[in-house]
């Protein structure tokens, strides 16, 4: 999957040769490449998800390429999005740019390997959270009328397997949600009904 030298540890280097814009083009570019085979497409035809998901991966990979990290860091991110993708087909794009950011920052801070694990761990638990409570942070946005009205108009009008999955995926996402936020919205009053009731004894 990954060549033999990209696990070795790596002393990071002090020189401003490391620093190149073509070095580091080079870099992501073979680091983006490696990920795109590997992972990608096998659990996506066309490749990445679209640009957007492109576009943060090359910008995550480019910051660790100037913080002069090691190259085992990029193993982290491949692990993380490979994990957020295969957990969730309905893969929503600010878990992934949570569990890239949170695997650059594990692994800079430990720097050891077992801190690969760690991060993967750590980026499935924002990606659950983030996939329960997803509509909170997208209702005020278009995000309800297009998900589920339109879909539902769509899977009507045009009725298939496709479409009845991603219909039962959305409805599933809007069951999630209102569980959700019912659990929220009881766990809020209940907490301070409980605080209430302390100060009054």
């Amino acid at each position: 999957m990954f060549p033999r030298c990209l696990f070795k540890r790596q002393t990071p280097q002090t020189d401003s040769s490391t620093l190149h814009p073509c070095l580091v083009y080079r870099t992501v570019r073979l680091s983006a490449i490696l990920m795109n085979i590997n992972a990608f497409y096998f659990l996506y035809p066309n490749g990445f998800i679209d640009p957007i998901s492109t576009l943060s991966i090359y910008l995550s990979i480019s910051v660790c390429s100037y913080l002069n990290q090691s190259i085992p860091i990029y193993l982290s991110i491949y692990l993380s999005i490979y994990l957020s993708i295969y957990l969730s087909r309905a893969v929503h794009y600010l878990s992934i740019y949570l569990s890239i950011y949170l695997s650059i920052s594990v692994f800079s801070y430990l720097s050891i390997y077992l801190s690969i694990y760690l991060s993967i761990y750590l980026s499935s638990f924002i990606h659950s959270f983030i996939f329960q409570f997803h509509y909170i942070f997208f209702f005020l946005f278009r995000t309800f009328f297009w998900c589920y009205y339109l879909n539902f108009f769509h899977f009507f009008f045009f009725p298939s397997y496709h479409n009845t999955i991603h219909f039962l995926i959305d409805l599933s996402s809007a069951f999630s949600f209102y569980v959700s936020f019912f659990i929220l919205f009881f766990s809020f009053f209940w907490d301070f009904f409980i605080e209430e009731m302390i100060v009054g004894m």
